[in-house]
């Protein structure tokens, strides 16, 4: 099998790798034996201790702790800079609940190629007083043009759901501060595969999950908040764990913490934590500027078939534009997709292109695979 010895051992990990052609960790990693690992001991303390007070102070609440400083170390931030939060869309609600939108700054710059849940969660502030500034492309200079002296917002992808693209976050983020508008990125599709150092990015907040290139799980969102930025903010959408003391019970009075943590919600989901913190370990020992390498190599090979094979490429092709995925056009690509999936080999399809996505322990073998069942379906040559 090709590809690097050390990288290539890893494969064992997962067993969806040993079954499947597997290149679908843009939509849902493959679970490791790490993670069920971590999931059983989870499953042992609250078995075994059933006390909630020693479950949550011994067992859970320093795994939460443990996965907020590891995101915080894959994103270059300090980890009380980052909170959990039940999911991306939570996230972008509690933050989003935080802008006023009532004086001059009424604005939200956003651009159509974004995820649903970055578009409907900004959405639904014009209820509040925002009204959407829609930006056609993606490109920085897209959401520079868009962003004027109203703006209060300027909201981004650093890499695209739809082909991989990746977009000048850095960029998008000094224009946004030059208009004196708030920068969120959403970098669900960056982290753990392009690296990224948010203190040299300069976003006021940025936003991610751990159930793709992080290798964990949903019921679990991660948010960074720039320390200068959160202590001015005060949410609306807000739970019991964005106190500063929640085993206080004192619910007569709001009492934040002048961090990220203010914007956290209510009782977190554990068992996703537990084994969110197991497969983002795994990214971290790898290493993101690795997998980072290996990625552009088996991506770069995906392209070199698709071409091979006269199928259309919407990735672009430059190493520095392009993230972890390859969007490939055929005709009838859900139908594809779905004899695809028949056979064992695990994509996905978005708006009539399949996403293919290597991971760190694929093997152009793989993707050799991959092209080799569209060629018996009649897609490819």
């Amino acid at each position: 099998m090709r590809g690097p010895a050390d990288l290539l051992a890893w494969r064992d990990e997962f067993p969806a790798v040993g079954r499947t052609v597997f290149l679908g960790s843009h939509t849902l990693a493959p679970a490791s034996r790490r993670t069920r690992a971590a999931i059983e001991r989870f499953m042992l303390a609250w078995e075994t201790k059933a006390s909630a007070e020693r479950v949550w102070f011994e067992d859970i609440i320093p795994e939460m702790r443990r996965l907020e400083s590891m995101a915080a170390t894959l994103i270059g931030a300090d980890p009380a800079d980052v909170t959990l939060s039940p999911s991306v869309t939570t996230a972008i609600a509690s933050l989003a609940s935080a802008i006023d939108f009532s004086g001059s700054r009424t604005q939200i710059v956003l651009s159509r190629r974004e995820f649903p849940t970055d578009s409907l969660g900004w959405l639904a502030q014009e209820g509040r007083g925002a009204r959407v500034v829609w930006v056609d492309g993606s490109e920085a200079a897209d959401y520079a043009a868009a962003t004027g002296q109203n703006a209060a917002v300027v909201a981004a992808s650093r890499v695209s759901y739809l082909d991989g693209a990746i977009t000048d976050a850095t960029e998008i983020a000094a224009d946004a501060r030059r208009a004196g508008a708030l920068s969120v990125i959403d970098d669900f599709h960056g982290a753990g595969v392009v690296p990224i150092d948010v203190t040299n990015v300069g976003c006021d907040a940025l936003v991610f999950g751990p159930y793709k290139y992080l290798l964990g799980t949903s019921n679990v969102g991660l948010l960074y908040v720039r320390p200068e930025t959160a202590a001015h903010l005060r949410p609306t959408i807000t739970g019991w764990f964005a106190q500063r003391d929640f085993f206080a019970f004192d619910g007569s009075r709001i009492d934040w913490p002048g961090t990220a943590a203010r914007f956290a919600l209510g009782t977190p989901a554990a068992m996703s934590i537990f084994a969110s913190a197991a497969g983002m370990s795994i990214v971290l020992e790898v290493g993101v500027d690795r997998i980072r390498e290996r990625s552009l190599a088996l991506t770069g090979y995906v392209i070199e078939r698709a071409d091979s094979a006269q199928l259309t490429v919407r990735t672009p092709r430059e190493d520095d534009r392009r993230g972890g995925l390859v969007a490939v056009e055929v005709p009838d690509a859900k139908e594809v997709l779905d004899a695809l999936l028949d056979r064992g080999v695990i994509i996905d399809e978005r708006h009539g292109a399949l996403r293919v996505c290597p991971h760190f322990f694929n093997s152009e073998d793989d993707i050799d695979a991959l092209f080799q069942a569209l060629a018996d379906l009649g897609v490819a040559r």
